[in-house]
């Protein structure tokens, strides 16, 4: 098993999305890479103040498929 090791970037954003899955709302955060980010919306409803074009600095737990999980967004 892979130990998850949260790492940590400054990205701007290139697009955002709200999608809700089973009843709960995911907000994805793409990069201008194209790399995906998502956090639920229930963990951090400060995520409805990003826009386009925002720079953030962001801990996330990567993952295989490039859909990482965001654990800390820090302004």
């Amino acid at each position: 098993d892979a130990v998850e090791e949260i790492q940590e970037k400054t990205i701007t954003i290139s697009d955002v999305q709200f999608i809700t899955i089973d009843g709960e709302t995911m907000v994805y955060l793409k990069d201008g890479l194209g790399h995906v980010y998502k956090q639920a919306f229930s963990d951090n409803e400060e995520l409805i103040k990003l826009s386009v074009g925002d720079s953030i600095h962001i801990k996330y737990i990567s993952a295989e498929n490039d859909i990482n999980l965001i654990d800390e967004i820090i302004e």
